[in-house]
């Protein structure tokens, strides 16, 4: 998937953000850092979802 911002920056991190069933919404970083004109890949894997809706990632 490519992103591309619609604001300018100099650095960043990327997230996925989703929410239980309850609806607290939980985060994941897939990036940790960034600058603008970086080339990052990041693979997320979805490991599991319990029963509450909570999702375990494995990102690489």
């Amino acid at each position: 998937m490519g992103i591309t911002p619609n604001e300018e920056f100099i650095e960043n991190s990327m997230w996925i953000y989703c929410f239980d069933k309850e609806g607290n919404k939980h985060e994941k970083t897939v990036v940790e850092y960034f600058e603008k004109g970086y080339r990052v890949n990041a693979n997320v894997i979805i490991e599991s979802i319990n029963n509450d809706g909570i999702i375990t990632f494995k990102s690489q």
